[in-house]
């Protein structure tokens, strides 16, 4: 029953029909596929229950032999009892690329989720096979198939003359389902996959914010003493928007080589050699991502404030702190949702970046420098050093 060549021309299966034309007529109601690709059905009224009326008043058995002779078994008897043979996967395939070309989603691109536009014909895998625009879909891909399996004929010419094999409308609308139901699955494992990206950024997002939380009350603490050194109070200055993140991790932190090599850059940068896989995996490091948007001067600052609260920590405390790395030349350009005093903004990175960031910079350069910093200095000393 099985054509050997279907085993040699898998790939003539696979052929781009776009640009074919079918070489018999077809059915009322049917269209090209270009057309389906543009909408097809979601734009004829009543819709499906004609295309389906006309496919079922033709829905006689397809045979590129006229003359050849068929059982009398149920046509769906091919789809229910037969899933495994070669002859219908052969089939289930073109229904699955037509099922595409129909849709406008190649292989290489995501579902969209419902209510977000589609190329082609829209397909709701939040609904049910029977639900929602899908049964049009369903008519409009059973179409496309058979146009497209009469096109090709010649290839799959053996088992479609087969005694026990009947080519339907209905037995297509059966296997575009199936086809249906296997992108359902693949469609709510992509949602999965979005959504745990989106947690896992909102738990990275949420760390990164605790300690920014953290680093600002440390340095907070450090005020009366900075005080005392330089006669200025650098309390407004203050607040967890503008200081560094601090990242535990590569940018890739899936991936668990990419992890291990970033464990030892890090541990080179703190003087910490000759460290096995095992041992780096136990060791902490925070490396500080310098903030871009940042001038040296309110970098001084913050780093003046910053050895203050570590001369004021216990050696044994300071030893239990995570090893915070802050040369290893990892930046961002991402613009805090606080505005810094007038000083305290990189004019070299501002102007890069205002007219790609420009909605996000609003409100700066519009907070004069307080007392005792940028034009009202008097005798703080400038510096580069980061925190």
């Amino acid at each position: 029953m099985i054509d050997p060549q279907l085993l040699d021309d898998h790939q003539e299966l696979e052929t781009n029909v776009q640009g074919t034309s079918a070489a018999t007529s077809l059915a009322r109601g049917h269209r090209n596929p270009i057309y389906a690709a543009r909408g097809g059905l979601t734009r004829r009224n009543p819709g499906r229950n004609i295309a389906v009326e006309n496919n079922e008043l033709d829905d006689a058995p397809y045979a590129p032999d006229p003359l050849a002779e068929k059982d009398n078994s149920d046509p769906l008897d091919l789809v229910s009892k037969r899933m495994k043979d070669l002859d219908l996967v052969q089939q289930k395939s073109v229904v699955a690329r037509q099922f595409r070309l129909v849709t406008g989603v190649s292989k290489n691109d995501k579902w969209p989720k419902w209510g977000e536009q589609m190329p082609g014909m829209s397909v709701n895998f939040e609904a049910q096979v029977n639900e929602s625009d899908n049964p049009d879909l369903i008519v409009r891909v059973a179409e496309v198939s058979m146009q497209e399996l009469k096109a090709h004929s010649s290839v799959h010419a053996t088992w479609m003359n087969a005694l026990n094999v009947k080519l339907t409308y209905a037995v297509l609308r059966e296997l575009v389902k199936t086809s249906f139901r296997g992108f359902r699955t693949m469609y709510k494992a992509q949602m999965d996959q979005e959504k745990a990206s989106r947690q896992k950024k909102n738990e990275q997002a949420s760390r990164w914010q605790n300690r920014r939380n953290k680093k600002c009350d440390r340095l907070m603490s450090a005020v009366p003493r900075y005080m005392e050194i330089h006669g200025v109070d650098p309390s407004d200055l203050l607040t967890p928007d503008l200081m560094s993140d601090e990242a535990s991790g590569p940018e890739d932190d899936a991936d668990n080589e990419a992890v291990t090599t970033w464990r030892r850059q890090m541990a080179e940068h703190a003087g910490i050699t000759g460290k096995t896989d095992t041992q780096l995996a136990k060791m902490s490091f925070f490396e500080v991502i310098k903030p871009n948007w940042r001038s040296d001067e309110l970098t001084k600052v913050f780093r003046d404030l910053s050895e203050l609260f570590n001369e004021s920590v216990p050696i044994k405390s300071l030893r239990m702190m995570v090893e915070r790395i802050r040369d290893a030349g990892r930046s961002t350009d991402d613009v805090p949702g606080y505005a810094p005093y007038d000083f305290g903004v990189n004019m070299e990175w501002y102007e890069r970046v205002k007219e790609t960031h420009g909605r996000c910079l609003g409100g700066w350069l519009k907070h004069p420098d307080p007392p005792g910093f940028g034009e009202n200095v008097t005798s703080t000393e400038l510096g580069t050093s980061e925190t």
